[in-house]
This record gives C-alpha cells, structure tokens and sequence, in this order.
C-alpha cells in the first residue's frame, strides 16, 4: 500500500511538471542539482522525501496543501466544493490554537486571483487521466498528453 501511494505521489509530480511546461532537466537546474536527479526521484530510484516534494512544489508554484488534498481527497470537501473557505476556516483554527508567528498578523481574505473551482476541475481531470481512465480532459487533445 506505502508503494501505490509514493507512486500516485510520484505521478502527481510528474503530472504537475508537465502542465508548468518544465522537463526533468529544467528541474534539475531549478533545484541546482546534478543532471538525472529529476528522473531518479521521479522514477523512484532516489527514495521520495518530503522535502523533495517541497522542492518540486516549490519550483511549479503548487501550494503543498493543494497537492495534498488533490493527492487524497476529502469526499465532503469534494462534495461542498468549499474551495478557499475551507482553507481561510483552518487558519482560522490553527491562530485559535496559537499557531501563528506572533511577530505578523494574518492577512485577510482575499478573493483568489482565479476562479479556485475552475482550476481544481482542471487539476482532478489531470490526475484523473494520468492515475485512472486515460482519456485526455476535455479540450486538451490526445496528442498534446
């Protein structure tokens, strides 16, 4: 089971890589590692660790809690389609909970730049075709996979 879920993580990666238009090499000079080091993570030679997904996050611009909610999914969340407000209730919380850098304030909501459920459609139907049915999402042809 550890195995299938570093793999879907893997994919996810990869699948996050190819829709910023960066290739293994350009990750590889991004992260100001040797040549190959991309594709022995990627591939799994190199044991994933967090950090690496940080980095490669990092470097697609995907904030890690996005990753982590595409890569396992919450049904109700899917369901409510909740998109930032779920996240503004957390920081809500988390500050409740005293964990916060006292020395900054929270900054307050702000609309998002992008219409947040557009592009999370546009992530899962990714996903959804590197991990499950293979069919390209819709408007994007096969060949351009």
């Amino acid at each position: 089971m550890i195995d299938d879920e570093v793999r879907r993580a893997l994919k996810l990666l990869e699948t996050l890589m190819t829709i910023s238009g960066l290739n293994r090499q350009d990750l590889d000079r991004r992260l100001g590692q040797g040549r190959g080091y991309a594709s022995q993570v990627l591939t799994g030679r190199v044991e994933l660790k967090y950090r690496h997904i940080l980095a490669f996050l990092e470097i697609v611009d995907v904030e890690p809690g996005m990753f982590f909610r595409v890569l396992f999914p919450d049904p109700l969340e899917q369901r409510q389609r909740t998109g930032g407000r779920m996240m503004e209730r957390l920081f809500r919380q988390l500050h409740k909970a005293g964990y916060h850098d006292t020395k900054e304030p929270l900054p307050p909501a702000v609309p998002p730049a992008v219409d947040t459920e557009e592009l999370e459609r546009r992530i899962h139907e990714a996903i959804r075709e590197v991990l499950g049915s293979g069919e390209p999402p819709a408007g994007r042809p096969k060949s351009e996979r």
